[in-house]
C-alpha cells in the first residue's frame, strides 16, 4: 500500500470514528519477567501524554529536539493526534481493567477482520485472543503520577 492510500485511509477511518492508534507492544515473557519495567514505561507515557494536555509547548519542544524539528512543526505535528488522559487509557472505552478488558480489543478484532476483507491478512484469531493481549496489571494505578 502506498503512503498516500494509508494516510487516506487513517483519515478515512478516523472520520467514521474509527480509532487508528499508536501502542505499545511488549511479549508476554518480558512483562511477566519485568513488570516494574513495564510500569515505569506506562508512567513515562503517562507523564508525557499529562505534558501534552497541560503545557504543549513543553511538550513540542520535547517531541522536536527527539525528531530534530524546531519546536513549531512538531507543535503542528502534535496538533494532528488526539491523545488520551491517562485516566481515559484506564476506561472501559480504551484499556479497561484487570477485572473487565476494554473496547481496545473489539477495535482491535474489527480493524483484522476489516483488513481480512481487504485481503490485507490471511486470517483472524478469534475475539479472546485480542481481549488477552491487552496488559491491564495495575491499572489505573500505575498511571499516576
Amino acid at each position: 500500500m502506498s503512503a498516500l492510500r494509508a494516510v487516506s485511509l487513517v483519515v478515512l477511518l478516523a472520520t467514521a470514528g474509527k480509532p487508528t492508534l499508536d501502542l505499545g507492544v511488549v511479549s508476554t515473557a518480558f512483562a511477566e519477567a519485568h513488570p516494574e519495567a513495564v510500569d515505569a514505561w506506562r508512567k513515562a507515557e503517562a507523564k508525557a501524554l499529562d505534558l501534552i494536555a497541560t503545557d504543549p509547548t513543553a511538550a513540542a519542544t520535547a517531541v522536536g529536539r527527539e525528531l530534530n524539528l524546531d519546536t513549531a512543526a512538531a507543535q503542528h505535528q502534535l496538533s494532528q493526534g488526539v491523545f488520551l488522559k491517562p485516566a481515559d487509557l484506564a476506561s472501559p472505552e480504551w484499556l479497561g481493567s484487570p477485572e473487565k478488558v476494554g473496547a481496545l480489543a473489539d477495535n482491535l478484532y474489527n480493524a483484522a477482520v476489516f483488513l481480512k476483507a481487504q485481503k490485507k491478512i490471511d486470517a483472524v484469531p478469534d475475539r479472546s485472543v485480542f481481549e488477552a493481549a491487552i496488559y491491564t496489571k495495575g491499572l489505573p494505578n500505575v498511571l499516576q503520577p
